[in-house]
């Protein structure tokens, strides 16, 4: 073999193993700083390998090779971006209040500005909760939940109050509802961090999220980024598992399921996330989708092989959950027509493309912290009811949580899908329903305070001041409290004067409860921004979004057309268990305006469009 043929070898053998990056920088690991972590132990946690990236291959399971430029950006476990710079006390402690003292206990705010009580919504379902908590999954995780619910429990208790890895809510003496209860505390831990992995040297905390930036399906396809396990590589099928006549993603020792029933309740996923019920019953119905899809694109292209029917359908699935996301949860609480004067959304029905190739898959902090906000419009009970409408009981929201087992058994599938389909969600009117503010988690800890607990996360982020973000979106500089009289009405300005001693003390999320409404919307104002900001971002920095008629494996007219038709109402009917009629609105209430149908009258995607010619030569 000559010399050149020796090179070209060696060098194509180098391209083929990769490169080695850094998860916090995303660039190319250093000799020096691969050593460092050899040292540490971390070389596995804090660098990854991204192998030789094609222009032409189909969206990456872990987000590698979104932007060719940056290989390593957008991939998973890859840092958030700050809008607004960090504020914390002593460089990684939760900032202090103006006047140098303590801010506000969490709880003391939150039961001083929410209220608690039952409150429906005159217009949104239960689906537009569930849907939002399904989307944070997307480009979130929920580590830090499970830690504290699962790993460190203690804290609380007076020999672990000062544990590092704790940070416990206290709760006041004069608290309105546990002032005569003895409970003085709710469990909290830190959040995760790239400095506990030892995987950056910066001071600044930098926090971890188990997730690609994209809405690239996430729950469904790359949960815990180890490499999809629940393919068949059969005809581009998912691992199905059938129980009671129902078809579920695989089991596996890996499941965490602290609350199943045993020795009835045994389903426990392995490959994905055993949470809260919506996010659970989101994910099984896209899971379902897929093979859904796979099974269509097989009977029009029989010639295709596994690997083909399983990345179109992939691609499919992703492009139908991003059309449900952006044109119809999206304008159902933030209004059509700001999101189309936004640029978030297309008035028409046809491509278009915000690529830049400059920019790159990133998800805002702010944005993945201020979906929480969802939470005060969580009912905390789910109503249950058969496929005639009849309401047959209900059950605890907090009961359903790392409880897979649960939905497989009798009915109770059919009873929870037709319950989202006709249950309001709870009304976004300054107040929490009573489980998400005060009721404890079975065998786990005595009281749960959803809310307290998303403040004190507020601080432990070390987000900006309310005001600030005030000043960057509505260019409103606030002096004073009657300065916010603009975006909060007269009565919760009063509120927040009792709890904050300076406005420069608010935070970003007390604001946001604070807020009036968005024009032509049901969310905060600063809400709205923060959300707009970040989807912009999210669309511009995606080579691979469903709409740009020139991405890798694009879609022609007629395959656009068809996933147009993708709606809510049309992932319920395919693939709720016991669902024989639907709103063709799901994300609202039903009513004369948006009354139920039968499945039957809402329009199927048509995979004729998919039909490829087949090369017999």
């Amino acid at each position: 073999m000559s010399l050149k043929c020796v090179i070209a070898v060696c060098l194509l053998a180098n391209l083929a193993l990769g490169v080695r990056y850094d998860y916090h920088s995303s660039q190319p690991v250093s000799r020096s700083l691969l050593t460092y972590y050899e040292s540490v132990n971390a070389t596995n946690t804090c660098t990854f390998e991204v192998a030789p990236c094609d222009p032409n291959e189909w969206r990456r399971l872990d987000g590698s090779c979104n932007n060719l430029k940056q290989p390593a950006k957008g991939t998973y476990f890859v840092p958030m971006i700050r809008l607004l710079e960090s504020h914390y006390h002593n460089g990684n402690e939760p900032r202090k209040a103006v006047n140098g003292e303590d801010l506000p206990l969490p709880r003391k705010v939150r039961t001083s500005l929410l209220k608690v009580g039952k409150s429906s919504h005159p217009e949104l379902s239960q689906q537009v909760p569930g849907f939002a908590a399904y989307v944070l999954m997307d480009i979130a995780s929920i580590h830090d939940i499970e830690k504290m619910l699962l790993e460190k429990t203690d804290c609380c208790e007076p020999e672990h109050m000062n544990d590092p890895e704790c940070t416990p809510n206290i709760i006041p003496e004069d608290d309105p509802v546990h002032r005569f209860s003895g409970i003085r505390c709710m469990n909290l831990t830190r959040p995760q961090t790239y400095q506990d992995f030892k995987c950056t040297k910066e001071k600044v905390p930098s926090l971890i999220i188990r997730a690609t930036p994209t809405f690239d399906s996430s729950p469904v396809y790359n949960q815990f980024n180890d490499g999809y396990k629940a393919r068949t590589y059969e005809g581009g099928l998912l691992i199905t598992e059938e129980e009671n006549g129902k078809l579920f993603p695989p089991t596996g020792p890996r499941g965490l399921c602290l609350l199943n029933q045993a020795p009835k309740e045994t389903r426990c996923y392995q490959n994905h996330l055993n949470s809260v019920l919506p996010i659970h019953i989101f994910t099984l119905w896209f899971y379902r989708n897929h093979n859904s899809i796979a099974k269509e694109l097989a009977k029009v292209n029989p010639h295709w092989d596994d690997e083909t029917l399983y990345q179109t359908a992939r691609d499919i699935n992703i492009a139908c959950q991003q059309q449900i996301f952006f044109y119809e949860w999206l304008t159902s609480v933030m209004g059509h027509d700001n999101l189309v004067k936004a640029g978030v959304i297309s008035k028409d029905k046809g491509f278009r493309d915000v690529y830049d190739e400059n920019s790159y898959p990133v998800m805002t902090l702010e944005y993945n912290h201020a979906l929480r906000w969802f939470h005060t419009m969580l009912e905390d009970n789910s109503h249950l009811y058969d496929k005639d409408g009849n309401k047959v009981g209900e059950m605890p929201l907090l009961e359903m949580l790392f409880r897979s087992g649960w939905l497989p058994h009798g009915k109770n599938e059919e009873y929870v899908a037709n319950g989202f389909i006709r249950q309001p969600c709870h009304n976004a009117d300054h107040s929490i329903d009573h489980d998400i503010g005060e009721r404890g988690l079975p065998i786990v800890q005595q009281a749960l305070d959803l809310a307290t607990s998303d403040l004190h996360k507020n601080r432990l982020f070390g987000l900006a001041p309310y005001i600030d973000y005030v000043k960057l979106f509505s260019n409103i500089t606030v002096k004073d409290f009657d300065d916010l009289s603009p975006l909060i009405d007269e009565e919760h300005i009063y509120k927040l004067k009792l709890v904050y001693k300076d406005v420069r003390d608010i935070d970003l999320m007390a604001g946001m409860w604070s807020e009036k409404h968005m024009e032509g919307g049901h969310i905060s104002k600063t809400l709205g921004d923060i959300t707009i900001d970040a989807l912009l971002r999210a669309i511009k920095g995606d080579r691979h979004w469903y709409e740009r008629g020139n991405r890798p494996h694009c879609f022609t007219k007629a395959q656009m057309k068809e996933v147009r038709k993708a709606t809510l109402a049309l992932l319920v009917c395919n693939n709720g268990e016991g669902v024989t009629h639907v709103t063709k609105h799901g994300f609202y209430n039903v009513g004369p305006k948006n009354p139920l149908v039968p499945c039957s009258e809402i329009p199927q995607i048509k995979f004729s469009a998919w039909k490829e010619k087949c090369n017999k030569s």
